[in-house]
Parts: C-alpha cells; structure tokens; sequence
C-alpha cells in the first residue's frame, strides 16, 4: 500500500519532486450535523478570523529551503535544465497553480529569476536558490499564517529554530560545506525520540542531550500555559 502511495505522489511530479505539495487541503460541503471539518480553504478561513483563537507557536528552521535545493545544486544536469527551462519549470516548483492565471507564470517566472537570481546562473548562486525554497514552500505561508492568526486574535509566538545538528537529523546526508546550515525538519530529533526523518539523537552527546531538555521544556511549558 505505501509503495502504491508513493508511486501515485511520484505521478503528480512535475519536476524532480516539485510541487512539494500536489494534494492540497480537501474544502468539505456543509451538512446538516454540524460535522464539517474543513468548510472552506484554511487561509480564507483564517483572514476571517474563523479559527480557534489558542495560543500558536509557529517558525521555520533557519536553512528551511536547502534540503530542496540540495538535488539540484549536487546535480549539474538539473540546474542547467532549470537554467534553460525557467520560465516552465519555476511555475511548477513554486506552486502558482491556483494563485495566478497560467498565462502570467512566465513572466512571473521572470520576475522571480531577477529577484533571487539578477543575471547569475543556478549553479552561481546556491543561496539564491535556498531563499528561493525557503521563502515559497516556507517562510511566506507561516508570516501569513502569523499575521492571519494575531489580527484575528490569536497570541503568536513565532520563531526561528537556528541550533545546528551536530550528530543528529540530517547529517548523514548534509555535504561538509553546509555543516553550518540548520535544514528543514531538524529540530525533530530533539523534540522526538524517533524523528520522521534523519538521525535520532545520539545520548552520548552531552551538549545535544542537554539543547533537547531545554527545548522540550519550552514545547511542554507553552502546550500546558499557551
């Protein structure tokens, strides 16, 4: 069943992995019993304050784009076929399905390019294709989201997450030149005894095990106080 699974994410792929997310959120029609869980899109439903008004802790890892970006830096192919395909390949990798009609994806494109970019190539600039991730699968969801939630409310603690796995995470797959880097999912280890993904924590690493008792403290303190 999860090799099925797999191979039908793998199907909606338009580029290496890209989108990230092809299944979004499912909006549910109403019924009469009140059980609707989702009754419209969650960033509609959260610029009209219609959400529970709990305390929200949400950030990013300080490095969140590079485990995406990491493929196509390693591989010399892909970043010149983004070189030459951008205006056809960014569309999909940064999702503008659904947020701008397809006939200005190309020079949305563009416009990205010279944002991130200027006139470099991929293979010129691998911080640029970084933020690039970082800000589109990442960064701009959890402002909105932060910004959503504090105007209709809400007590929000955002943060950014900027402890680097020395042992822990992903660092059996992270190339020496991004030691410094803290990526996407690596505060798991030290949060969780079997991460998702990754490392767990080694507990013959005194300042690891220490850094994880601290930042327990904090998600235990905020989930009991807010």
């Amino acid at each position: 069943m999860v090799q099925g699974y797999n191979n039908s994410f793998l199907s909606y792929q338009g580029w290496t992995l890209d989108p990230l997310v092809p299944f979004g959120p499912t909006i549910e029609k109403r019924n009469q019993s009140g059980g609707t869980f989702l009754p419209d899109h969650p960033e509609t439903l959260l610029r009209a304050g219609k959400f529970t008004k709990a305390p929200l802790m949400a950030g990013i890892d300080r490095n969140e784009g590079l485990l995406f970006a990491m493929p196509i830096l390693a591989n010399a192919s892909l970043q010149k076929m983004l070189d030459h395909n951008w205006s056809k390949i960014v569309p999909v990798s940064q999702m503008l399905e659904g947020k701008i009609p397809d006939t200005k994806w190309a020079e949305a494109a563009q416009e990205i390019k010279k944002f991130y970019f200027g006139s470099a190539k991929v293979e010129e600039n691998d911080e640029a294709l970084e933020q690039m991730y970082s800000d589109r699968l990442f960064i701009h969801g959890i402002r909105a989201t932060i910004q959503a939630a504090a105007k209709g409310g809400a007590e929000v603690y955002p943060y950014v997450f900027d402890y680097v796995a020395h042992d822990a995470g992903l660092r059996t797959i992270v190339p020496e030149k991004y030691a410094d880097k803290v990526l996407h999912g690596e505060e798991q280890p030290y949060a969780f005894s079997e991460p998702t993904f990754g490392l767990p924590l080694n507990p013959s690493n005194t300042e690891s095990t220490e850094y994880s008792k601290k930042f327990v403290k904090i998600l235990v303190s905020f989930a009991k106080t807010g």
